[in-house]
């Protein structure tokens, strides 16, 4: 008798039938041995399969077999099962289907109609040929009806590959948690202060869509000072709930479905999951790294363009890497949205996290709104969470043409209505009375810069440019192939909490990224876990 338990069934059946409704694509996994009786325990998805990739070697037969075969090898799995879910297709499968299939493994067919069992083949593979097994199964198996499914469009948005680090240490005691990208700083006194101040002042209730008129007049007041730009805050500035929400409401301005963005790499992961939200497609043009910096390569931007193009995503200072954007790089990006009419998005979240070699500590990184008119199609994210320590707050902004930020402001509306009032006005706070703390601040990141990179340039398999602003290190580790399991390893062996570079694009995939934003004890023990 073929046993069949319900839940992972269940799982099968609503993944692959709300992913790939056109596809046989779906396998069932489960740890070796097999008895006499199957029991299925665990669902997983076919490796390498994307939404609306519908190619020939996710067919039913040979190459289907071999693919599921050697990813489900690399996770220590056997293949137990492929699972069909097309209605018009049948899953009869004959033992030379199974000419490349790994040798001892047994493999079961499934066949579904409508989201009911229909029949199955069971075949055993030795050195030489794979031969059929009988079974015996009830006439009828119903799978569990499915009122609903998750849209197939959520389901393709990948997990964050640094929460999935971050899921395993927050189960962890005593976890180095330099993963995520923030500083162990609280946040500063006189702004905890003015929260409460704003509570007791009554700021409670909702506010305008766009913000609160003055916090919207100070953001424009600290644009003036920093960088000698006029900005109108009444038309051009949007206060939203942190810098995501700021890159989730600017790039549903900007992009259609279907439409494409560039994103320039190696990248924050929301930059490239946020189009793939809106229906858009992303291609993604990594940076060249040659004497010690990276470039911008607009022949491969070139290359890209398609006539679907809508939009180009730049960090700088750059979180993974650290890299700033210099006037004459901005420049040619801005001439390069213009020419192509795109939308330039400029991410300058760590604006403020620059160590410049020329000028004084709080000495801003050059923002693309020195170089770009009012009416040029550009806009800017940007939060309060790194150059204030107010990552827990969640209050953001954007800079951007009129009718775009009009646009924008209304669409607040139904994502959040209004940043929390109280927030808002610790935020102002921030703006007026932070230069102090900035400064101190900086001169601790510049100092534990210098500290890790000294460190790490002691192990001779790791290359690590030196950074221009942000809070990370990325470090090119010699041989690296899966960041992803170095830094799960690292984590459950050491304790030491590290984000993977696979997380920011594939490029990433040779290196780490180290966060140096916190206190300098938690990061001389980071460092010597790491170069001992």
């Amino acid at each position: 008798m073929l046993h069949l338990d319900p839940t992972p069934w269940h799982d099968v059946l609503r993944h692959t039938c709300a992913c790939f409704p056109n596809e046989a694509c779906g396998i069932l996994l489960g740890p070796p041995p097999l008895g006499p009786n199957l029991h299925i325990t665990e669902a997983v998805l076919a490796p390498n399969v994307h939404q609306g990739d519908q190619t020939k070697r996710y067919e039913i037969g040979t190459q289907l077999l071999f693919d599921t075969q050697r990813g489900a090898r690399a996770r220590g799995l056997h293949v137990l099962a492929y699972f069909h879910s097309h209605p018009n297709r049948s899953a009869y499968f004959s033992p030379t289907d199974l000419a490349h299939a790994h040798a001892h493994s047994t493999h079961l067919v499934l066949s579904l109609q409508n989201g009911a069992f229909q029949h199955a083949k069971a075949f055993r593979v030795d050195e030489t040929q794979a031969r059929e097994i009988s079974l015996s199964y009830p006439e009828k198996m119903q799978a569990p009806e499915i009122s609903a499914k998750v849209a197939a469009t959520a389901l393709a948005v990948p997990h964050s590959r640094i929460r999935e680090i971050a899921d395993i240490a927050m189960a962890m005691d005593g976890v180095l948690r330099l993963y995520f990208g923030e500083s162990n700083l609280p946040t500063p006194a006189f702004i905890k202060d003015a929260a409460q101040k704003a509570l007791a002042d009554g700021f409670t209730y909702y506010t305008e869509n766009a913000g609160l008129p003055s916090l919207r007049q100070a953001i424009a007041a600290k644009y003036a000072e920093l960088h000698g730009v006029t900005i109108d805050p009444s038309r051009e500035i949007v206060v939203t709930a942190s810098g995501v929400q700021a890159l989730q409401l600017g790039i549903r301005c900007a992009l259609d479905p279907g439409d494409e963005a560039i994103v320039l790499t190696p990248a924050w992961q929301n930059q490239i999951s946020i189009p793939a939200m809106c229906n858009a497609a992303v291609r993604l043009a990594p940076l060249t790294l040659s004497e010690g910096r990276y470039h911008i390569d607009f022949d491969l931007l070139d290359s890209l363009l398609t006539p679907r193009t809508r939009l180009l995503i730049y960090t700088s200072p750059s979180n993974p890497t650290g890299w700033v954007a210099t006037p004459a790089d901005q420049q040619a990006l801005l001439v390069f949205a213009r020419r192509h009419r795109l939308w330039l998005l400029a991410d300058e979240v760590y604006e403020r996290l620059y160590y410049p070699d020329s000028a004084p500590l709080g000495t801003p990184a050059p923002s693309i709104l020195r170089l770009a008119t009012r009416e040029d199609s550009v806009f800017v994210v940007q939060s309060f969470s790194k150059a204030y320590c107010m990552t827990g707050w969640r209050v953001g902004w954007i800079v951007a043409r009129a009718d775009f930020a009009d646009r924008a402001t209304k669409l607040n509306e139904f994502i959040i209505s209004s940043a929390p009032a109280f927030a808002q006005r610790a935020a102002e706070t921030a703006l007026r009375d932070g230069e102090p703390a900035v400064r101190e601040m900086l001169a601790l990141y510049k100092s534990n810069r210098d500290f890790s990179l000294e460190a790490l340039r002691r192990r001779p398999d790791i290359q690590v440019p030196q950074p221009d602003g942000a809070g990370y290190l990325f470090p090119q580790v010699a041989g690296l192939q899966d960041s992803f399991e170095y830094c799960r390893r690292l984590l459950l062996e050491t304790k030491l909490g590290l984000a993977p570079g696979i997380a920011f694009g594939p490029g990433g995939e040779s290196a780490i990224r180290l966060c140096y934003a916190v206190e300098r004890p938690i990061l001389a023990q980071a460092l010597s876990i790491l170069t001992t």
